[in-house]
């Protein structure tokens, strides 16, 4: 999909069991997000990539996938808006990619957190 000259590409998979989206297996995963565009400037998906804000709160168990990281450190998109971790809320910029975990809830399901406001350029 293109908006306002941004292309932008979604996918509501995890790599957690359980739930319509869950997938467990890599291959499976790897196949679907062998489909991001390599121009893609806002990636978002439901969980995060691994080692990016994707710990629950105090913890330091990483719950992101893999295979999402790898594609995103391929492809570099400017934004990859994500949640599922709701302990894993915050934004953090590596390279050209701002990675932001919006979950809007806590970890006990109140709504606590504000939405995250950002400005990208076209």
């Amino acid at each position: 999909m293109e908006s306002h000259g941004l292309k932008i590409w979604g996918s509501p998979l995890t790599n957690l069991n359980g739930g319509a989206f869950g997938r467990s297996d890599s291959e499976e995963r790897r196949r679907i997000y062998a489909q991001i565009p390599p121009d893609t400037d806002i990636l978002i998906t439901h969980g995060p990539p691994y080692g990016i804000l994707d710990c629950e709160h105090l913890s330091s168990k990483h719950q992101g996938c893999q295979v999402l990281l790898d594609v995103v450190m391929k492809v570099k998109p400017r934004l990859h808006v994500f949640g599922h971790i709701h302990g894993g809320y915050g934004t953090i910029t590596i390279g050209p990619t701002i990675f932001v975990n919006a979950a809007l809830l806590t970890e006990f399901g109140d709504v606590d957190r504000k939405p995250i406001h950002l400005a990208i350029s076209v």
